[in-house]
């Protein structure tokens, strides 16, 4: 018998087969190896998961639930072939729907669904934060931000100390976005995850707003990543970080390794 690969026993342990043809590469084809340790580095903060456990149960016990994504255009499924349709929220929900089928209150067959806003970043949320709050019911929220929150140049409240500092700002913003939504109860308390991704050296702008070259050497790529590692260590938030590990293997491989893949 010929031995499995690492890679090959977490493709299935992880993904359905059913799922296999969602893929751009099939999962067990992929041109670069998938480790344990790629995976571990993908949660830099494992914060307090005593939100998400709950959640969990909810899917074990085949409760239908609603993600609610609050995101940018990494969100919307941006440089992908078929924009949302190819988005991590949209083969989230797939794999949801196929790992952990649901019932509806009656006992007929249900599914998972996803949510999203019309905003995109944490200060347009928290201006219109009626377009979560009047959401009747969510499960569980995904925060990808970081790229959307270092564009925000505007100073937040005239009651707060003032500051030059962009950082200062999206910081601002962010921080109460997570108290708001750790204060929801949609009915039960919210599981609130981050997510962290961007674009590989930014191919889609030029200079003078972006120089490729100079931020090819940058892991954060000028994005908002490491005031959300802050942040979500301060809050405990459960943070999921695509960049920690995929952007140094696209950094390698050059600018077409990007979220597509």
């Amino acid at each position: 018998l010929t031995q499995k690969s690492d890679m090959d026993i977490i493709v299935d342990e992880i993904i359905p087969k059913r799922l296999y043809p969602r893929y751009r590469y099939h999962p067990k084809t992929l041109p670069f190896n998938v480790t344990r340790s790629m995976l571990r580095q993908s949660r830099p903060v494992i914060g307090n998961v005593q939100r998400l456990q709950a959640y969990i149960e909810k899917l074990h016990s085949e409760q239908c639930t609603t993600v609610l994504f609050l995101g940018g255009s990494v969100t919307d499924g941006h440089n992908t072939w078929l924009g949302f349709d190819d988005s991590y929220a949209k083969f989230f929900i797939d794999w949801m729907n196929e790992r952990y089928p649901c019932r509806k209150e009656d006992g007929t067959t249900g599914e998972h669904v996803s949510k999203r806003t019309k905003q995109n970043n944490s200060q347009t949320h928290f201006i219109s934060w009626n377009h979560v709050s009047e959401i009747e019911s969510f499960d569980l929220v995904v925060i990808e931000f970081n790229v959307n929150d270092s564009m925000i140049n505007e100073n937040p409240h005239t009651l707060e100390v003032k500051s030059s500092s962009l950082e200062y700002n999206s910081c601002w913003y962010s921080e109460v976005l997570l108290r708001r939504l750790l204060l929801l109860r949609k009915p039960d308390p919210v599981a609130v995850v981050t997510f962290n991704a961007d674009y590989i050296g930014r191919p889609w702008t030029n200079e003078p707003h972006n120089n490729l070259e100079s931020e090819r050497k940058s892991l954060f790529r000028k994005n908002n990543e490491p005031l959300s590692f802050w942040i979500s260590s301060m809050y405990q938030i459960p943070l999921i970080s695509a960049s920690a590990w995929l952007l140094p293997l696209a950094g390698k491989r050059g600018t077409s390794w990007q979220f597509n893949v």
